[in-house]
């Protein structure tokens, strides 16, 4: 009869050594994709500025700079120093738009193909960077580049 009893024992317990191996596996699955995720703002993809408009774009603008946003271009033009590139989304053909600020007032979208500024054109995009010229189809006066990612 006790060997009965012990059996009986064991196959009731069966159930509950199932669940416990079944949650173990949801908790180490749920735990892989929670690794799997990207860490880094370059793995996913373009930063995301939000413009502000009014008397706290400003002080917008002063925290970005305060955080290392800067203009960087290629060749020496003068107005290397009024433009900011804030933000870029860049499909694959160089189509898209830019958040530019101008002259440290507000940043506005740019369109491929729309001016800039005094003679400037938005000529086509990268991921991380934005070429500029006097005409659409002209040549390339100055490019544009998103701070390089400063997180460890």
């Amino acid at each position: 009869m006790s060997s009965f009893r012990r059996s009986f024992a064991a196959m009731n317990s069966l159930p509950s050594l199932v669940t416990g191996a079944l949650w173990c596996a949801a908790a180490l699955s749920a735990g892989y994709w929670a690794l799997q995720l990207p860490s880094s703002p370059q793995a996913l993809g373009a930063p995301v500025t939000v413009v502000v408009e009014g008397a706290s774009a400003q002080a917008t603008t002063r925290m970005q700079r305060a955080l290392g946003a800067t203009a960087v271009a290629t060749a020496d033009a003068p107005q290397l120093e009024r433009l900011q590139l804030l933000g870029v989304i860049a499909s694959t053909s160089g189509q898209g738009s830019a958040l530019i600020a101008v002259d440290d007032k507000a940043p506005k979208a740019y369109l491929v193909g729309q001016a800039v500024g005094e003679g400037l054109v938005l000529q086509n995009l990268s991921p991380k960077g934005a070429q500029l010229g006097a005409t659409l189809d002209g040549p390339r006066l100055q490019v544009l580049q998103l701070p390089a990612d400063k997180t460890p």
